[in-house]
């Protein structure tokens, strides 16, 4: 039910009157109990906890996982670990210092990696070794996890090219410390290995990874092979 609200205007020097009324909405069923508002402060409050504790223990795996790709980078070809670190690939071609897909062109892919530090970006630098131009979109994480598109396009680095850094600049309010790339593996025929991924911040500094995670890699159809011993020759007799 509403109720009315009544005005009037007069103007006695020309004899003028006027009134009307409007309805008025009645917020009668708005009306909270004190045991309502303490089940929604509650519900808040356990919401807000595991929220907290979702977000420590990813942190967690992430802590761990990064100490192990940095004793693992040095062994394992063609492993999302590779993409830690510095950029170490020195040429172009199917090289065992750089990240590959479990297949070469079955998907698309992506590839997600974190950065020591959080930082408003300036610009994404994806470094292609072999049969670049796949890149299509890059997104970031805010402070609250959420993703962001900040680019979708045409690769910066031709196909044709043998090798390249795809300069994607970005362009947004967010700090952020995660970069998540996405690779249309399909349209470009070949593994398309990627070195690194760099994050530049306005001040012009460059983070690289620290983590690194994939949609897929080369390395675990073979349970994590070794660059040297026997599993090099397993590699070697694949590739």
């Amino acid at each position: 039910m509403s109720k009315r609200i009544r005005f009037g205007f007069s103007t006695p020097w020309l004899g003028f009157n006027f009134r009307f009324m409007i309805p008025w909405p009645n917020f009668s069923w708005f009306r909270l109990s004190m045991s309502s508002l303490m089940l929604l402060v509650v519900i808040a409050a356990i919401l807000s906890a595991w929220w907290r504790d979702h977000r420590q223990m990813d942190q967690e795996i992430v802590e761990l996982t990064a100490e192990v790709s940095v004793n693992r980078k040095s062994t394992t070809a063609w492993g999302v670990e590779q993409m830690v670190g510095e950029p170490d690939t020195t040429g172009s071609g199917d090289m065992r210092t750089a990240w590959a897909s479990g297949t070469q062109d079955q998907q698309k892919e992506w590839v997600l990696v974190e950065f020591e530090n959080e930082v408003n970006p300036a610009e994404i630098l994806v470094h292609e070794t072999y049969n670049p131009g796949a890149l299509y979109k890059v997104s970031i994480f805010d402070p609250l996890g959420r993703e962001v598109v900040v680019w979708e396009g045409k690769d910066p680095t031709p196909t044709t090219a043998l090798r390249g850094i795809s300069k994607v600049p970005v362009n947004t309010i967010w700090k952020t410390k995660r970069v998540k790339i996405y690779l249309d593996s399909p349209k470009v025929p070949g593994w398309n290995e990627i070195d690194t991924i760099g994050l530049k911040d306005k001040a012009g500094n460059t983070q690289w990874p620290r983590y690194a995670k994939a949609s897929s890699d080369y390395a675990a159809r073979y349970g994590r092979g070794s660059i040297s011993g026997f599993s090099l020759d397993v590699f070697n007799t694949v590739r």
